[in-house]
């Protein structure tokens, strides 16, 4: 299955220029593209601490719309964090040994008959649950493994040898009591003691819903993280990049279950009667006769406030009964005109700020107005979000009030990790995005933290700043505002105190021989500024490469043609 947009697609143009940058001996290349990992090629680490306190979904490579997992634990590599709960208070050495993905984080447990476990919240009841962790002992030793239960029947064996293995249990909670535990403990509890000297190796515990089975693993820090996004092109399949976006609600109620909708009493639904653009049979039939009908999802809207309505629709019989028409907050003006839906899914969008909200009717409509035509279409995924002039991946809602919100995507690069490939002094980097709106925010920003050291790529075009180098109280433009937008665009920045320049898809922007190069940066945001919780890229990064000397003028040309 191919989805197709209402839109043009936006895809970024690749190219030999790309296949180059290997060659100029970059310090840093982030090749999402192609790679679809956080891996930096350079390096071969994963140097990006990435988080999303919430679910997310994407176009996969086959086309179909998928959702990422969510890891339920917090600060799932550091056992020493109070967090994690234990008996018979263990000595802990925090980053004490060499962890599976190769990095210093693994913490020793001393464990004489020591259970270590940590909860967050309760369980749904009828919701199967999946632990996993990364363990290893000093020797050999029969451990147990359990997850949503308070119970130790409901504990597992695991084997744990001198080398790592990731050990998994899956439990379906049987009440709304259980809570959302993963926990680890001796073979019988304090009945067959360990060893006095047994040491026990930990790494990357996850918690996750509704899986049967263990997924990637997902680091987290103070919050629960879903795994990063690497999106595709609904149509073409075409790998895009990493997907980063602001947090958005989807405001509506139920976003698959039309049945659930208040129905006029001209319209019909059936509910599941096609594979819907996730590939579950979970797309409803919604007819309406020609004397109008209407499909109302619950909420309120304020008038003055700017909303965009999206869903996925295709044809019944393509050609004839495929009509369909939006209306957000039922006053006058604020339809849409009417959208055809073919043979193939689509994903249909509607912006408008509604000047007036009729009383008794509710936030979104899908109806035919009694326009004369009959509307008889599968639809799925219904989407409505506030102070919003375009729209963001799909959220799903399965009966929550007030809607389901998706948490920012955040993914930043500090300490040793940005140290070790960066040049204070000078520089030059690449960068290949698409934003998906003219309104979207950074592709990237270097700084220390604050506003007033920064270098940064800027993709909104009202924005005057959209290549440009902050020292203290003094912007700096390297590029003034791009027009086009959203469009792929390859930029490149090359610093250096008296020399900066910025390039547009192998245009040659301002020189500033002014320039005071900012000299404590230490920090990356990617698709976000991390000094304030906002400017979201709300796009695609498809590369970015960065290379410590300044480049020439005609390299930064050959870099971003």
């Amino acid at each position: 299955m191919r989805l197709t947009a209402s839109r043009a697609s936006i895809t970024s143009s690749g190219g030999a220029a790309l296949d180059a940058i290997q060659q100029e001996d970059p310090t840093l290349d982030l090749n999402f593209e192609e790679n679809k990992t956080l891996t930096d090629d350079v390096s071969g680490n994963k140097l990006i601490t990435f988080s999303r306190a919430s679910i997310g979904t994407y176009v996969d490579s086959d086309g179909l719309i998928k959702t990422t997992p969510v890891n339920l634990l917090i600060r799932s590599e550091e056992f020493d964090n109070a967090v994690w709960q234990n008996t018979g208070s263990p000595v802990i050495q925090a980053n004490a040994a060499v962890a599976p993905d190769g990095t210093q984080s693994a913490e020793i447990v001393s464990y004489k008959n020591v259970v270590v476990y940590q909860d967050q919240g309760t369980a749904t009841q009828g919701v199967t649950y999946t632990g996993s962790i990364y363990l290893k002992g000093n020797s050999d030793q029969t451990l147990k493994l359990r997850v949503v239960s308070t119970q130790a029947s409901d504990s597992q064996e695991i084997s744990v040898t001198t080398e790592w293995q990731r050990f998994m249990v899956t439990r379906t909670a049987t009440n709304s009591t259980d809570p959302l535990r993963l926990l680890i403990e001796g073979r019988d509890g304090f009945v067959a003691p360990l060893p006095v000297d047994f040491e026990l190796y930990m790494w990357g515990a996850q918690l996750e819903a509704n899986a049967s089975f263990p997924t990637s693993y997902i680091p987290t820090g103070a919050t629960i993280s879903g795994a990063p996004r690497f999106d595709h092109d609904p149509a073409t399949g075409e790998s895009l990049g990493l997907l980063i976006e602001e947090s958005r609600t989807n405001l509506l109620t139920y976003s698959e279950e039309f049945d659930q909708w208040t129905v006029g009493s001209n319209s019909t639904v059936t509910p599941n009667a096609v594979t819907a653009p996730d590939g579950t049979l979970t797309a409803d039939r919604v007819f309406s006769p020609a004397t109008g009908g209407t499909f109302v999802a619950n909420g309120t809207i304020t008038a003055g406030t700017t909303y965009t309505a999206s869903v996925y629709a295709k044809a019944v019989t393509p050609g004839t009964n495929d009509k369909f028409t939006f209306n957000v907050g039922g006053g006058s003006g604020n339809a849409s005109s009417q959208f055809t839906a073919t043979a193939e899914w689509q994903r249909f969008t509607f912006t408008v700020t509604p000047s007036t909200v009729t009383a008794g009717l509710d936030n979104l409509f899908i109806n035919n107005e009694g326009d004369g035509f009959i509307s008889d279409i599968y639809l799925w995924g219904a989407q409505l979000e506030a102070n919003a002039s375009f729209p963001t991946s799909y959220i799903p809602t399965f009966g929550q009030t007030g809607g389901v919100t998706r948490t920012p995507d955040i993914a930043t690069i500090e300490g040793t990790n940005f140290s070790s490939w960066y040049n204070q002094s000078e520089g030059t980097i690449f960068s290949d995005v698409s934003p998906l709106s003219a309104d979207s925010g950074r592709a990237y920003v270097f700084s220390d933290g604050t506003e007033n050291q920064r270098i940064g790529h800027s993709t909104n075009a009202s924005n005057n700043f959209a290549l440009f180098i902050r020292s203290g109280s003094t912007t700096t433009s390297l590029a003034s505002s791009v027009s086009g937008l959203p469009k792929p665009l390859k930029a490149g920045i090359a610093y250096k105190s008296g020399s900066s320049r910025g390039v547009f898809d192998g245009v040659l922007k301002t020189l500033s021989s002014t320039t005071q190069v900012p000299n404590s940066i230490d920090q990356l945001s990617l698709g976000s500024q991390n000094f304030s919780a906002d400017g979201y890229l709300n796009g695609h990064i498809s590369r970015i490469a960065y290379f410590p000397p300044r480049k020439t003028d005609q390299e930064s040309i050959d870099l971003t043609i």
